[in-house]
Parts: structure tokens; sequence; C-alpha cells
């Protein structure tokens, strides 16, 4: 797996293959009704911060191979930003938003409801997470 991971990639390369992967997901899994976000698969929400992390961590793995030491996301944006390829306050943002993503996932399936809240619900770390991926997938 480690070897794999930390494999020298060209960003260009790598940067087309996760918008068309990420392209395609969001064509047949995101959300249809625009009052509701998809916590999981719409713009801004779980998925793309996890698509972000990989490609970071796909991209400059082979320079820092602590990178690939936990395979969970919060210890890798972590480890992204200890090796200065994300700002601290930048991983801080994506960390928050991220648990707290998680923490209403966790209490929509106990509540056995849809992963979907208001779509005004979290707009502003929609917003953030839209502007990370940007800046940082899809300049």
């Amino acid at each position: 797996r480690k070897d794999i991971l930390i494999r020298k990639r060209r960003k260009a390369a790598l940067q087309e293959e996760v918008l068309t992967m990420r392209e395609k997901m969001r064509s047949t899994l995101t959300q249809k009704d625009s009052d509701r976000f998809d916590l999981k698969q719409d713009r801004g929400g779980i998925v793309d911060i996890e698509f972000l992390v990989q490609f970071l961590v796909l991209l400059n793995a082979h320079r820092f191979n602590e990178l690939v030491t936990y395979p969970d996301n919060v210890r890798q944006i972590q480890a992204l930003s200890e090796t200065g390829i994300l700002d601290e306050k930048v991983a801080h943002l994506l960390r928050r938003i991220y648990l707290v993503y998680r923490a209403t996932v966790h209490r929509l399936n106990l509540s056995e409801k849809p992963l979907t809240v208001p779509s005004g619900t979290f707009q502003d770390l929609r917003q953030h997470v839209d502007k990370i991926w940007s800046f940082y997938v899809n300049p």
C-alpha cells in the first residue's frame, strides 16, 4: 500500500483524474432536491474534503512519507499541515468542518434519517470547502 501511495505523480494528470472521478460521482450521487444538502455527496460536503485530502496526499507523499502513516482524514489533514502543504488555519478549518459534518451524519444515522439537511444549513462551511477545493484541486 505504502509503495503505491508514495509514488511520484504528475500534478496535471492527478488533477484531471480526481476532477473526472468527482464529477462522475456528482452527476450520479448528488442531491437532486435543491432544498436539501447531502452531507456526503453534494458540493462542499464530506466527499469533497476526502477527495481533496487524498489529492494532496498522493501529490506530495513522495516527498513526505509521513503523509501515508495514517489512513484517516483527520490525521492526514494534520500531517498536511505539519509538512507545510496546508496552511495551519486552512487545516484547522477543514478538520473542524469535517468533524461537524461527521457528527451530523452520525446523529442522522442514529435517528435513521437521510443524510441530508436543509440547503441553507452549513452554507458557510460548504463555501469554505468549495474555495479550498478550487484553490488546490481546480484552480
